[in-house]
């Protein structure tokens, strides 16, 4: 373990399918996973994760598919390179991103009430793929100054639990901030109330399909004498259309 050069890990073992998968962190803020299959092909995922304030961060990921010698895509996140549109892209990792967050943030909170020096006291951490969970701790504690550089400390301080609607909200995360989400919402947007304007109209044309012909009213007059204005015997009729 070093201060600039950061940590890897290998997982043994690692996994039906796969030959070899490395995990190596480079301070401070970046995560390489490099995973490779049986039949050569490989899928790289590089994270880079920045504290932005206590409990949240901002998240830029990428990834590298190698094929393998027969042509062959490796599985699992491998769909992430997949032609889809780019809105799509980013819904489907708000998906794979998000499904931890609920244990997380009740996790943060039970590390931040434990004193540093006792964290692994406040968690139950048996598997090998743990190590690297308390390798980047000792790297925190040992090399980077004991924790991130808050504003008036660094401690984390301890957060009241968000709501699910905060939790899980990509509008105000991601979805407002970027060019092809939000453009693709507009869009939506927009074809919703064309189909309002189109479901109106074929209402109107099916009732009048289903009615058949309108037939307007008569006009109703007085038929009086012409000849005399002070006529007073003049009778209600209908006039003709």
């Amino acid at each position: 373990m070093e201060t600039q050069g950061g940590f890897s890990y290998a997982i043994t073992p690692s996994g039906p399918g796969i030959s070899e998968a490395v995990h190596d962190f480079q301070p401070p803020c970046l995560m390489r996973i490099a995973t490779t299959t049986d039949d050569g092909a490989g899928l790289v995922l590089v994270l880079f994760v920045t504290p932005t304030r206590p409990g949240w961060s901002r998240h830029f990921g990428s990834q590298v598919i190698l094929k393998s010698p027969s042509a062959r895509s490796p599985r699992g996140l491998a769909f992430f390179s997949l032609p889809l549109p780019a809105w799509l892209l980013h819904v489907l990792a708000s998906l794979f991103l998000h499904q931890d967050l609920i244990f997380l943030q009740y996790q943060q909170r039970i590390l931040a009430a434990q004193p540093e020096e006792d964290w692994q006291q406040a968690v139950f951490i048996p598997n090998p793929q743990d190590k690297m969970v308390i390798a980047f701790r000792n790297w925190l504690r040992h090399r980077a100054g004991g924790g991130i550089p808050w504003q008036g400390g660094t401690g984390d301080p301890i957060l009241a639990p968000l709501p699910r609607e905060q939790l899980f909200d990509v509008w105000h995360t991601h979805t407002k901030h970027c060019t092809a989400c939000l453009g693709a919402y507009r869009r939506i947007q927009q074809l919703i109330r064309a189909a309002w304007i189109l479901t109106a109209l074929s209402t109107v044309a099916g009732i009048l399909a289903v009615s058949g012909p309108i037939s307007l009213p008569a006009t109703v007059g007085w038929k009086g004498d012409r000849r005399s204005p002070a006529a007073g015997a003049g009778r209600l009729g209908t006039s003709p259309l």
